[in-house]
């Protein structure tokens, strides 16, 4: 009796040694959740998978996928989490559950499957029943709201923003307070309840104004709060807000909504110098929707004037970020669609495929009515023309002259744009040559690690008193391009259409700091740095790639 006993108590030991996590994976998990993500995959590869047991093979596939997720790689052609939810169904603990429910959201969410993502998500949060899971809550709800935003589905949104809200109070985090406060306010606003949008958009504002968070987050509540007044027609309140950024919009920082409320707040007092001034920035800003409000504007302002040439170009180029931004639209449109598979606004997105192609079936009868009418034009003016021959036979040498001197300067922009494309090509080499050995170290050049200002962000850093003047960002460009004198002239070479901003993102990232800590300098969450980063890459390269591949770019300059 006693020897079956004894069996017994054998047996269960060793399967509960069996599930005990290799303190090797524990400490891999601990550093991704502190956001030391290079260590934590220099760990995992020190890890050999087939000398573990099932329980902990399961947990390595699980901080493989887990680690890939934290650095920003590709999760979306993930095929075994399925497997690792499976395992830890039936034989995980509480934190293990909640892990592997969440990344089976984040892989499907990368793959595009909306329903499941939000499916796995909510069982996460079921699953994660202890107090000390609360903040890991607050961000999985919010993650939520987030994806039912794009997809249009507000009243769905509403609730999972509330739970966040709650979640983040209870832990005390604020900033993810103060995040959520202002996507919860642009969700009634789309809601069209204009009350309480400006209520947790105030509250957001509060919230930023007593962190003493940046300029840049202020700003953006203050832009919000102002778009909700105007929407509300409480002109004198959003007079009132605007005096308050109006004093910034001259910093480089300012964003394109920002200057499109400025705009339009100057229409309303019908300061038109001021509008087509900003409308100007927007254009130059080089983004769609920021060209497409520019144009409109600087169209509206010329046509007021009675400045009939002007009108027509602005026009033309307003037409042309139309066309962009419809394509833009319509790849959305599909993603879209695919999203609402499941649910039962998929009849909603039907009919909008409808009018669209009603539009677009006007438009194109438009167009065939004008190229016909163009085409009669064309030969009324070849048979006028025609008895003119003789008379434009006697400006031919002078058109030769000008034709001349018109090779000349095409000969010497040419010469001019062949350099430039050998060095961007020579630049190209570089990096892919870089790209191909990915285990190359790159080390920070010892006149920026010894200097005096990248000290003095490290510190900040810990001190978590991120507060840096314009000098400090002007004395980190000068050491940056003391110690790689020609870093800021290929960036420039790579892309002359880098904003202030964007020059800083890759500084930061020249300077070996991780996304928390870029997030944390730029006042931007790590998954903004993410999306600038392969932004980036997207812009010097024409061509999609990852937030590695920038950075390994940015390395190789």
């Amino acid at each position: 009796m006693w020897r079956y006993i004894l069996l017994v108590l054998v047996v269960a030991w060793l399967a509960g040694c069996g599930r005990s996590v290799d303190s090797r994976l524990a400490s891999v998990n601990a550093l991704c959740d502190s956001n030391e993500v290079d260590s934590a995959m220099t760990v995992l590869r020190g890890v050999c998978r087939d000398s573990l047991d099932e329980h902990n093979r399961h947990y390595y596939d699980l901080m493989s996928i887990k680690t890939r997720d934290k650095a920003y790689q590709d999760i979306a052609t993930d095929t075994v989490i399925t497997d690792i939810i499976d395992y830890f169904e039936r034989n995980g603990s509480e934190s293990e559950l909640g892990d592997a429910y969440y990344y089976g959201g984040r892989v499907r969410r990368e793959q595009g499957d909306a329903p499941q993502a939000l499916d796995y998500f909510q069982k996460s949060l079921d699953a994660l029943q202890s107090p000390e899971h609360l903040h890991r809550k607050g961000k999985i709800a919010s993650q939520m709201g987030q994806i039912f935003l794009e997809l249009y589905m507000f009243e769905q949104a509403k609730p999972k923003f509330q739970e966040a809200i709650a979640y983040q109070t209870a832990c005390g985090d604020s900033v993810g307070l103060m995040y959520d406060y202002i996507t919860f306010g642009e969700n009634y606003k789309w809601l069209k309840q204009k009350d309480s949008a400006i209520y947790y958009i105030k509250e957001s504002l509060n919230l930023a104004i007593k962190l003493n968070l940046s300029n840049i987050d202020i700003i953006e509540c203050r832009t919000i709060l102002i778009d909700c007044y105007l929407a509300n027609s409480e002109y004198e309140l959003a007079k009132a807000e605007f005096s308050k950024i109006e004093p910034y919009l001259n910093e480089n920082y300012i964003c394109n909504s920002t200057l499109a409320t400025a705009t339009n707040m100057y229409l309303y007092h019908n300061d038109l110098k001021k509008a087509e001034k900003l409308s100007k920035r927007l254009v130059e800003s080089g983004t769609l929707y920021g060209m497409k409000f520019g144009y409109s504007v600087l169209v509206d302002i010329a046509e007021y004037q009675g400045d009939s040439k002007k009108a027509k170009e602005y026009n033309i180029l307003y037409k042309e970020c139309i066309d962009s931004v419809n394509k833009d639209t319509s790849k959305d449109a599909v993603i879209h669609q695919n999203s609402f598979y499941n649910y039962s606004l998929r009849e909603r997105e039907n009919l909008k495929l409808q009018e669209e192609q009603k539009h677009l079936q006007y438009t194109r009868n438009i167009l065939i009515s004008i190229s016909v009418g163009i085409l009669l034009l064309l030969l009324w003016m070849y048979e006028r023309h025609k008895s003119l021959k003789r008379q434009f036979a006697l400006q031919l040498s002078k058109l030769e002259l000008i034709k001349v001197d018109t090779k000349e300067r095409e000969s010497l922009l040419i010469s001019e744009n062949s350099t430039i494309r050998t060095l961007k090509e020579q630049l190209s080499k570089r990096f892919q040559e870089i790209a191909i050995n990915k285990s190359e170290d790159y080390q920070l050049s010892e006149i920026i690690s010894t200097s005096s200002i990248y000290n003095k962000i490290c510190d900040l850093l810990k001190e978590e008193t991120l507060v840096l003047a314009e000098q400090d960002w002007t004395e980190l460009d000068k050491i940056v391009n003391q110690a790689y004198p020609k870093f800021k002239t290929n960036l420039r070479i790579m892309c002359d259409s880098l904003s202030e901003q964007e020059y800083k993102i890759c500084m930061l990232v020249k300077c070996k700091f991780g996304p928390k800590n870029i997030g944390q300098l730029t006042y931007r969450d790590k998954t903004t740095i993410a999306s600038a980063r392969k932004r980036l890459y997207r812009k010097f390269f024409l061509k999609e790639g990852s937030a590695n591949d920038f950075d390994r770019f940015i390395y190789s300059l």
